[in-house]
């Protein structure tokens, strides 16, 4: 779509979703009240940044005031056709729910991020996202289906056990594709080497460090499939036409030049429960120039959460820049210490000769890196915990 044509569909949902947030939405009323804005101040793309930002804590205390799922949704539990919880990592869990409407939306959304990706109908594709009261399994698997994919929901491989019983399942499938994080990847591949198995996964490097620009979320609350890559190392393109993406600097929340990292503020829109100015504590940079495979939308490169941000005096550091520097197949953490002048790395086995001079040349700062005993950092089933608080 001609970018001038993408900006008016997306003023005209703009406007749709701020009314809707306004009318239908408790939450969302009394902040826009309370900042003094009205859904008709809001004519263009530009009066986005008149109205509030809120964040996960918001949602929290929402829903423990207005128990049980709050009211920052215009369709409640009765309206609905899928209920799920957050994972609760970074504080008390949310419910997540879906209406109808937004879940066919989710699942059109996901199957561009899987046909940029190369996938087809009639593919077999192993997904190991939670179940449960976790939403991933069932939405990721809902999303295949929709495409004429066959799922095959492994789950997180959450012992040793469990991962050895998955990989001689899987030896029995013609597997096209592996969808799985990278941690989980490194667990299936360890069980493999335990147990003898012959079964075919990807190499380190399809899950490294890059590969997390492939794809982009703003979670299963606002948009779950936001973007995906036409090609690797291209970033994520964003689906513009139903959400709207802000770069804010994580210190004083103005808007960044685009290709710098700030945290992502996502406006979605076309759906009957609108995040309006939602701060997904994500940070990532923007791409506005002209990709090559022809899509008129921007790109994203997803570099990392809030949370993990490592400041190095005033150096910004994450987990993908200390990654990138060691190799696809590093296990590795970063030491966050308070006012920190140093930047201390630990990681299983020997690390690269010049690990150090690597590090050093990338963030100007002064780098100890301590190698461990394989085996010596803990194994996650999902997401790899990369950083480690201790006291200075």
């Amino acid at each position: 779509m001609p970018t001038e044509e993408l900006r008016r569909v997306q003023t005209r949902r703009l406007k749709e979703a701020v009314q809707r947030a306004h009318d239908g939405s408790g939450f969302f009323r009394r902040r826009f009240d309370a900042a003094g804005v009205s859904p008709a101040d809001v004519r263009g793309l530009d009066d986005l940044a008149r109205l509030p930002v809120f964040r996960k804590a918001d949602l929290r205390e929402n829903e423990a005031a207005l128990p049980p799922v709050g009211d920052y949704r215009c369709v409640g539990l009765r309206g609905s056709v899928r209920l799920a919880m957050s994972t609760g990592t970074t504080g008390r869990p949310t419910f997540t729910i879906w209406t109808a409407n937004d879940l066919v939306l989710e699942y059109e959304l996901a199957a561009r991020a899987h046909w940029r990706a190369g996938l087809r109908p009639g593919h077999i594709v192993v997904n190991a996202h939670p179940g449960y009261l976790n939403g991933g399994q069932a939405m990721s698997a809902g999303a295949y289906e929709h495409m004429g994919v066959l799922p095959v929901c492994v789950g997180p491989p959450e012992s040793d056990e469990h991962a050895e019983r998955v990989v001689r399942v899987l030896e029995q499938l013609p597997i096209d594709e592996w969808r799985v994080y990278p941690a989980a990847l490194a667990r299936f591949r360890e069980a493999a080497n335990r147990i003898g198995s012959s079964i075919e996964l990807p190499p380190p490097e399809a899950s490294g460090p890059t590969a997390q620009h492939d794809k982009l979320s703003a979670g299963q609350e606002c948009v779950s499939y936001l973007g995906s890559a036409c090609g690797p190392g291209r970033g994520s393109h964003i689906a513009e036409d139903y959400a709207i993406i802000e770069v804010l600097d994580v210190r004083t929340g103005q808007p960044v030049e685009p290709g710098e990292r700030g945290t992502m503020v996502v406006t979605s829109l076309g759906r009957d429960n609108p995040m309006v100015r939602y701060d997904l504590e994500d940070i990532v940079r923007v791409d506005d120039a002209p990709c090559p495979c022809g899509e008129t939308s921007r790109r994203a490169f997803w570099e990392g959460r809030q949370r993990d941000i490592v400041w190095i005096g005033e150096r910004l550091v994450l987990p993908v820049d200390v990654w990138i520097e060691l190799g696809a197949d590093a296990e590795f953490v970063i030491v966050r210490r308070p006012h920190a002048v140093r930047l201390e790395v630990r990681v299983e086995g020997t690390p690269p000769a010049d690990a150090v001079d690597r590090l050093r040349a990338r963030f100007a700062v002064p780098v100890d890196v301590t190698p461990l005993p394989v085996g010596a950092l803990a194994r996650s089933a999902y997401k790899a915990a990369r950083v480690v608080d201790e006291p200075r």
